[in-house]
């Protein structure tokens, strides 16, 4: 996980907006990728427009 501003080259995954509804989805669709076996979640990328805290 990165906070640099600097974005990968690319991803599978893009969700927009760390709030409360925005983790959740990653988390889940983390969770669902390990299960089936498609991926740890490191190919989802969390898009927030203002700094963390």
């Amino acid at each position: 996980m990165s906070a640099t501003g600097k974005l990968p080259e690319s991803v599978r995954y893009c969700i927009i907006g760390a709030g409360i509804h925005g983790l959740s989805t990653a988390w889940h669709l983390a969770r669902e990728l390990k299960a089936r076996g498609a991926g740890s979640g490191d190919d989802i990328l969390i898009i927030e427009k203002s700094a963390a805290g």
